[in-house]
């Protein structure tokens, strides 16, 4: 404690270092308040570098609790003391993030324009590493606008990049990614291929949320291919996990599905519930 008050900003390093464990553990709520804990004692140090970095992961909490809003303001916000450093790498970091938030709201154009101004900067700076994550990101958005050929490129280079990179929990999202694509394309051996192969790499590093997450994306393969008593099975035990902590968009989702699920197997009264 001595430490932390004649070195304040060792205390917002901490503050920014509990967040992450927070963000991890799927605790939104408090990692945005450790957040800006970390924030405001960097402003007080005239860190204005630092404080805006905060606002990277700021925003992903603000999104999984779908304060959609917010997120945008805050990244924005961050993106311009970034550029004013002439920090490219973190000003494509957010824009990543942005991207991924307008995707969240099915807003495929305005999250492919802020991907490919982030995939450009990474790009320039040749840093694979970012490259991988956010060509799986732009790939994902590709395949929800039906540009497939453009997708399946991507990912293959996403990829590429994670594996030469050595990022097995980036390449359990480009994995989870794939298996959606399949999905998409009715390629239902692969997408569960793909899909259970990125949820044991999540459950290996001990990322839950992720891994439930993961689950979901499961389900919803087997509820297209009728199995709806197993998909059922996996609704009911995710939706209480994302109630818990406050993911209200994932929440709704499976509740929707759950629905589907109940109207295949004939018992519609109890899907009607979940449907409401």
């Amino acid at each position: 404690s001595d430490l932390f008050r004649t070195h304040p900003e060792i205390k917002a390093l901490a503050s920014w270092g509990a967040a992450f464990q927070a963000l991890i553990d799927g605790e939104m709520e408090l990692a945005i308040s450790e957040l800006e804990d970390s924030e405001r004692r960097f402003l007080s140090l005239g860190k204005t570098h630092s404080a805006a970095a905060t606002r990277v992961s700021k925003l992903i909490a603000l999104s999984m609790l779908g304060r959609y809003e917010e997120a945008i303001e805050c990244g924005l916000h961050a993106r311009e003391v970034f550029l004013e450093y002439d920090d490219f790498h973190a000003a494509g970091k957010i824009e990543h993030n942005i991207g991924n938030l307008h995707f969240r709201r099915d807003r495929y154009h305005d999250a492919e324009v802020f991907l490919s101004t982030a995939r450009e900067r990474f790009a320039a700076l040749n840093d694979q590493k970012q490259l991988a994550t956010v060509n799986n990101s732009l790939a994902t958005t590709q395949a929800s606008l039906h540009k497939f050929k453009s997708a399946e490129d991507l990912f293959e280079q996403a990829l590429q990049q994670a594996e030469a990179a050595g990022q097995p929990v980036t390449l359990a999202g480009i994995e989870g990614g794939i298996g959606l694509f399949a999905l998409l394309q009715g390629r239902y051996d692969r997408a569960l291929d793909f899909l259970e192969r990125s949820r044991q790499r999540y459950t290996e590093f001990g990322l839950t949320i992720q891994s439930v997450l993961a689950e979901h994306d499961i389900a919803d393969a087997y509820l297209e291919l009728n199995l709806a008593t197993e998909a059922l099975a996996i609704y009911e035990r995710v939706i209480p996990v994302f109630a818990e902590h406050g993911m209200r968009a994932e929440q709704a989702r499976a509740q929707a599905y759950r629905g589907r699920a109940l109207m295949l197997l004939g018992r519609t009264k109890e899907a009607q519930r979940c449907l409401d």
